[in-house]
C-alpha cells in the first residue's frame, strides 16, 4: 500500500471542490511559505497497524488511519475558521463512498473537528479524516 495514494485522494477532494473553493493546500514534504494574513491548509497522513480481515490462504490486509487536514487562519482575528465546517462536510458528504486507485479501494469513513492550537502568527484547526482502504482484484 502506498500511503500517497490515500493522501493524492484526499488533495483532490479538497482541490477539486468549487463550492466551497478551499485556501492554498501545502502538500506534505513540499516547500511552502505562508502568507499572512492569506488562510491555508496543510495535509498530513497518520497511518494506524494494518489489519488482517481474513483468514486462511488468502488472507487480506485492510489499511486505515487518518489524514490530518491543518486548517490555517491569521493569528488573533476569529476562532471562527469557515474553512473547518466545509472540510467536515466535504468528507462527511463522501463517507462510505469509495474510489479505486492504484489497486485499492480508498473509503472515506467520516471526518470531525480536532482541538485548536494559537501560535505567534497562526491559529490552526485540524480536520480529522478517517479511511481505510483494501486491495481490490486479484
Amino acid at each position: 500500500m502506498n500511503y500517497a495514494t490515500v493522501t493524492n485522494r484526499i488533495n483532490s477532494l479538497i482541490e477539486q471542490s468549487t463550492t466551497p473553493k478551499f485556501p492554498t493546500l501545502q502538500k506534505e514534504n513540499t516547500s511552502f511559505k505562508p502568507t499572512p494574513p492569506n488562510p491555508w491548509l496543510r495535509t498530513t497522513i497518520l497511518p494506524a497497524e494494518p489489519t488482517y480481515i481474513s483468514t486462511g490462504r488468502h488472507r487480506q490486509l485492510r489499511y486505515s488511519g487518518l489524514v490530518q487536514v491543518d486548517s490555517f487562519i491569521a493569528a488573533n482575528t476569529t476562532s471562527n475558521d469557515p474553512s473547518v465546517d466545509k472540510l467536515v462536510n466535504l468528507f462527511n458528504d463522501y463517507n462510505n463512498r469509495y474510489s479505486v486507485e492504484d489497486g485499492y479501494a480508498i473509503i472515506i469513513d467520516y471526518a470531525y473537528r480536532g482541538g485548536s492550537s494559537q501560535g505567534t502568527d497562526w491559529y490552526m484547526t485540524p480536520v480529522m479524516v478517517r479511511w481505510s482502504a483494501m486491495k481490490v482484484g486479484p
